[in-house]
């Protein structure tokens, strides 16, 4: 086999940022900061909206959404009366925002799979997503994402990086696929009466909360965990956890 080192580099960028909480610790900071802006009069807090929307728009595609989540955080620190416009919820969040570049420290550990979208390309090209581990600030690791093509002479072309970061919706109480937990168990040669009991109570799509009620009854109906037991419901709560992403 003929390997060809590729011109490709992935270089971490300081300048992709997201937006994230920036809460103290100190409750009473907390509140002393929302004090501060229920204090301005509403043509301040228009002016102070509109500069924050100057600065910062151009690489948050979603910036008042983001506001309005810190907002959220931090709305149990308002009396259950207080009734706030848009402005101000908006305004509250942007106090409690802070920008973190999520790759200023590194990029590395790339890993390609192929693209569910593989129409417009020739017959031998094949479409893929890569990721990539992400370190910024803090040391705290992120998946970034890319997208490519490999042509049929196999070389990588590498779809141009957006400037602007976005973090994911989180589902609350996500969905799963019975087929996809059946076929790991089974790989993993963990299809046992235990795993089946936890599975046979499922539909062909559950909820998480679905399966932890799974989970808890079959724990309960048996009385001592053996060792296939334990690594049955160690890969179940993996599998739960992969299967978010």
């Amino acid at each position: 086999m003929k390997i060809s080192v590729s011109s490709i580099d992935f270089r971490p960028s300081i300048d992709r940022v997201l937006n994230r909480p920036f809460i103290p610790a100190s409750p009473d900071q907390v509140s002393n900061i929302i004090e501060r802006v229920l204090s301005f009069s509403d043509p301040e807090v228009e002016a102070q909206l509109a500069c924050l929307r100057d600065e910062f728009a151009h690489r948050h595609p979603n910036l008042e959404r983001s506001w309005l989540r810190q907002f959220e955080k931090v709305e149990a620190y308002l009396s259950n009366e207080a009734f706030l416009p848009t402005s101000r919820r908006l305004l509250i969040g942007a106090f409690f925002t802070g920008e973190y570049a999520v790759e200023s420290v590194a990029l590395f550990n790339p890993s390609i799979v192929p693209h569910p979208n593989q129409t417009d390309l020739g017959p031998e090209d094949l479409r893929f997503i890569l990721t990539l581990r992400a370190i910024g600030e803090g040391h705290i690791s992120s998946i970034g994402f890319r997208s490519g093509v490999v042509r049929s002479n196999h070389s990588i072309e590498m779809d141009h990086a957006t400037g602007l970061v976005t973090a994911p919706d989180i589902e609350a109480d996500p969905a799963f696929s019975r087929n996809i937990f059946l076929h790991k168990l089974q790989e993993k040669g963990l299809e046992n009466n235990w795993s089946r009991s936890v599975m046979n109570r499922l539909g062909a799509t559950f909820t998480r909360t679905e399966l932890d009620e799974s989970l808890r009854r079959a724990s309960h109906e048996t009385q001592r965990h053996n060792e296939d037991v334990k690594r049955a419901m160690e890969c179940l709560d993996w599998l739960e956890l992969r299967a978010q992403f």
